[in-house]
């Protein structure tokens, strides 16, 4: 298996059952900065075991739109 059919497998696991993407819940880019500001609320990433950064978030986000 490699890592493309990986994902591809993954994608449709959720296929008819829950929505994969951001944009298919309705969540349009310009709603990312929002959604990235409220990702960084007191605490919510001091328990992360990685340094995020917000730019980092934004563009996850960005990737799963």
């Amino acid at each position: 298996l490699t890592y493309e059919q990986l994902i591809e497998t993954i994608k449709n696991i959720p296929q008819g059952v829950i929505f994969y993407s951001l944009s298919e819940w309705g969540v349009t880019e310009n709603q990312l900065p929002m959604i990235v500001e409220k990702s960084f609320t007191k605490d919510r990433m001091d328990n992360n075991i990685v340094d995020v950064k917000e730019s980092d978030v934004f563009r996850i986000l960005k990737s799963v739109l």
